[in-house]
This record gives C-alpha cells, structure tokens and sequence, in this order.
C-alpha cells in the first residue's frame, strides 16, 4: 500500500521497480475504493507464514480529515559495503509494525529489523550452477541431476550472517536424505505456523525452495518448504510443501498432498487421491479416506474406518458425500 487519499487505498502491482523488472513488467499503482474490498489478511512480517484475516462485513469506516499530512518519510540507506549509493527503502505495513525493505535481483537484500544486510555488492553470487550424476546437500548450485546425497536438500549459495537470501534448487533423480536427526523435529511442532488453505494457495503455493522431480528416500525425517513428485518415503515424519504422486512416512504433515499419502498419522490442508492410514485428517478432501478414524471438513468421496468425520458429522464404518 503506498497511501490512504481520500476513501481509496492506492496499491502498487510490485514491491519496487526491481520486482517489477525481474518479474518482466513495469512498476505500477492503482486506486481501490474501500467498498471494493471485501476483507483484508495482515501478515506478522515478510516471509512468515502467520496471519490474520479481517472481514471488512463486520466493519464500519470512517474517513475523518486530519489537521495535517501523516505519512511515512522516505528512507535513503547504503545497503553494500562497496557501493556508496544510497537506496531508497519500501515501507511495508504488517500486524504491529512498519519494517523498511530493499530488493535487489528480486531478493531482499536490507531489512531494516535486522543489523547484519550489509554484504558487499560483488560478494552476491548470481550465477546459476548445475551438477550432473552425483552432488551433495546441502549446497550452492541450483539443480542436480542424478543423485544428491547428504543431509538436508537445499541451496545456500547467498545464506549467511549477512546475505538475507535463499536460493533454489531443483532435483531431477535420487535424493538421499540421511540426516539421524529426525526424532528431535517433535520439539519444533509446537511452534510450527499455523496456516489456513486459502492463505497457502493464494500467497504461498508457489514460494518452495526446493523441488525433487523423482525419487527421495529420508533417513529420519524431510522437513524442508519442498515440492516432490513422484516418490517421497520417510522413516519418521514428513513435513513439507507439497507432494504430486506418493508419500509414504509414520507422520505426513503434507500442505498439499496429490496421489496416495500412507502414513501411520496422516494431515493435509488438501488432498486429492487417497489417504491411508491410522488416523487421516485433511481441511479439504477429494477422493477416499481409509483408516481407524478419517476427518475432514470439505469433503467429496469415501471414508471407510471406525469413526468417519465430514464437517463435524460423524457415522461409523462408512461415510460418504458427493
């Protein structure tokens, strides 16, 4: 949001000409009246996956003239160590606090809560690095194919104390996962962000870091923001972004699940195929559940266990709706 005139919010399409750029279109704002806007979801800061979501029916506006202007200043800051110009920051507005910001290449590289995004200009490596037949994890190339091995698939070429970056990698064969610290992951559950569908779909879906085109094998555990398709087994508990064909772990926390998830305790925010398992739980569901207790809230399909749930209704053996 770039300002409030009159009973309009004006909104830019990107977060800065460099977005824009990167993106392959041009920097642009647009008036929207408030009548036009039906509800709102403010995030905590940029990046996180906590939220609230506002339903502007439940509101009343009123648009009182003030005495004066109110508005942010305009920030100017050296962001590299070997670059003397200055540039100039975004403002963004989250749930209790105004953070500046600045993108470079489409990544932010300043952020004003944190005192370490100073990294010289020449020290960001843009190069796009591929290794084929066998390579290790985690490391600092974008794509491997054939076998990557190590203990955790991703891509650190621009991480450290003072690079705020995250690059991506992709994974066209074998990943082997062999991390033995796997049963430890209970102890971040609690503190894991709750997210709902519809936030996923529309803000997050297409953020993952990592993708695994084939077949990956984890020791223990594979909790990464990662997408997989094709074959995805865990010896303990699967917590990801998002799996295209089949899971196969003793706890799957899966996002988005498509195909047949098996699984001694099973989650999903959607899921379409099937769900096997002890337990099955999924916000929406598409396709057939199978288990001693089956839950979801938007169903259409099958379930087939002790206990079947379908938006708070239950019925024993079977259940269904189409």
């Amino acid at each position: 949001m770039i300002k409030i005139e009159g009973d309009s919010l004006w909104l830019s399409n990107y977060f800065n000409e460099a977005v824009a750029e990167y993106a392959g279109d041009k920097l642009d704002t647009n008036a929207i009246h408030y009548t036009d806007l039906d509800k709102m979801t403010v995030v905590e800061r940029l990046g996180s996956r906590w939220h609230q979501e506002y339903d502007f029916a439940d509101y009343e506006f009123f648009f009182p003239k003030d005495t004066i202007h109110v508005r942010l200043k305009p920030k100017w800051v050296r962001i590299f160590e070997d670059d003397s110009t200055l540039y100039e920051l975004v403002p963004k507005y989250f749930a209790n606090v105004i953070e500046y910001y600045f993108e470079y290449n489409g990544r932010v590289t300043y952020n004003s809560s944190s005192e370490i995004q100073t990294a010289k200009l020449s020290d960001y490596d843009m190069t796009y690095d591929a290794k084929y037949v066998f390579w290790y994890t985690p490391n600092s190339v974008e794509k491997i194919n054939g076998i990557a091995i190590g203990i955790y698939p991703g891509n650190f070429k621009n991480s450290g104390p003072k690079f705020d970056l995250r690059d991506s990698l992709t994974i066209n064969g074998l990943n082997l996962d062999l991390s033995p610290l796997g049963f430890l992951a209970f102890m971040m559950m609690p503190y894991h962000p709750k997210i709902d569908l519809d936030y996923y779909e529309k803000y997050m879906e297409d953020e993952v870091d990592t993708k695994i085109n084939g077949v990956s094998l984890s020791l223990t555990m594979m909790i990464n923001n990662a997408e997989i398709r094709g074959v995805n087994v865990c010896g303990f508990l699967n917590w990801i972004d998002r799996v295209d064909g089949i899971s196969v772990s003793w706890f799957s926390g899966i996002i988005i699940m498509n195909g047949l998830s098996i699984a001694g305790f099973n989650s999903a925010l959607s899921c379409n195929g099937v769900q096997l398992g002890i337990a099955n739980m999924s916000e929406r569901m598409r396709g057939l559940q199978i288990g001693f207790s089956n839950e979801a809230t938007d169903f259409k399909g099958i379930q087939l266990g002790l206990w079947n749930k379908i938006d708070g209704k239950g019925l024993p053996i079977i259940n269904m709706r189409f």
